[in-house]
């Protein structure tokens, strides 16, 4: 009878470590899907930003040719409406 009740014992406590192993386990692979899907989506991020970088830089540039044409555009229209005699 004693045999039973350790033989029981044990059987359920090795069931339950093999269970709480289990969940461990789970526990480890669900957070490990996890940050790997976090660490993807930053990659992700990184070039998104990376990208929005390179554009903002090219608009910049064009802005910038865009003002110095004006002012030379400028420049000219008030030569055009006030001409320097040449007297």
């Amino acid at each position: 009878m004693n045999e039973m009740i350790v033989t029981t014992v044990v059987s359920t406590l090795t069931a339950l470590g093999g269970f709480y192993y289990g969940i461990k386990k789970d526990k480890q692979d669900l957070v490990s899907k996890s940050l790997n899907n976090i660490a993807l989506q930053i990659s992700i991020y990184e070039s998104i930003i990376s990208g929005l970088r390179t554009e903002i830089k090219l608009l910049t540039e064009k802005i910038e040719d865009q003002q110095k044409t004006i002012c030379h555009l400028e420049s000219r229209v008030e030569e055009f409406l006030n001409p320097k005699s040449n007297l």
